[in-house]
């Protein structure tokens, strides 16, 4: 595997921000409705944030399943975590950094 791990890394970082980003205000507007009673919008607004929420997670799955080459690409998958706690199980995000440091320490990552 070359760099590009990191760069695809970067890049799915990125878009995974957005992705939350847009799941969050959904959330907002589905809390927004509700207050004001308005079952129609909150359930539209309720399958937008499914359909939203889907594409974060799909995003999230990317990222640790793309192998980090340096310390910035494992810190991608690391934030995704901290701003989703509970995206990953603990294990499974573990087992992906070891598998990065491993693959950096046979000379596989580069």
């Amino acid at each position: 595997m070359t760099k590009l791990g990191d760069a695809e890394l970067l890049r799915l970082d990125f878009e995974f921000h957005a992705a939350y980003a847009a799941m969050d205000a959904a959330a907002d507007r589905v809390e927004e409705f509700e207050k004001q009673g308005r079952k129609k919008l909150m359930r539209a607004a309720e399958d937008e944030q499914d359909t939203l929420t889907q594409a974060a997670a799909a995003i999230a799955r990317k990222i640790l399943g793309t192998r980090a080459v340096t310390p910035a690409g494992m810190m991608v998958k690391l934030r995704v975590n901290d701003t989703w706690p509970g995206t990953y199980e603990d294990d499974d995000l573990l087992a992906s950094i070891v598998a990065d440091i491993r693959a950096i320490a046979a000379g596989d990552a580069s």
